[in-house]
């Protein structure tokens, strides 16, 4: 499924991102997800929905925060070059669950653009980039600015 731009809404896959790291993200101070699989070649360039979730803090409803384009992905070769990115991807080395794992991969995800709501919208279930492949974002909740690069990125 690709992303389409009509007059009114924008139609898009979603991905999860949980607080803190979906505002990061949204403030452009962090710049790189992080996975431990590489991004769907079909989801390179395109506009996603960036859905944040709670996860442990659970003191809001899961929303969209806002659109991003991600890069190509790269892989981590090793702890230590993982964590000498650490200004990047924002996750602190001793994060229980997002930190270097030696049993598996960890990706990177560089953000090439972001589009901020000036609303959350409710997203649709099921939830996550595998399964969440029509996210319906009303384009009057983006600035007149991120309307006109978002449809130029488009074209």
């Amino acid at each position: 499924m690709t992303s389409t731009v009509q007059e009114s809404i924008l139609v898009c896959a979603g991905i999860n991102v949980q607080a803190p790291w979906a505002q990061l993200i949204m403030s452009e101070a962090k710049v790189v997800e992080t996975r431990t699989y590489s991004i769907p070649k079909k989801h390179v360039g395109r506009p996603l929905a960036l859905i944040e979730t709670p996860g442990p803090r659970g003191d809001f409803r899961t929303r969209i925060a806002g659109i991003i384009v991600f890069g190509q992905s790269f892989r981590y070769g090793s702890e230590q070059e993982f964590n000498a990115d650490f200004s990047r991807h924002m996750v602190p080395p001793s994060h229980p669950l997002f930190s270097w794992s030696d049993t598996h991969e960890k990706w990177g995800w560089p953000v090439e653009a972001v589009y901020r709501l000036s609303e959350s919208v409710a997203p649709p279930h099921p939830r996550g980039i595998v399964f969440c492949t029509e996210c319906s974002i009303p384009i009057k909740l983006l600035s007149k600015t991120d309307r006109s690069r978002l449809q130029a990125a488009e074209s």
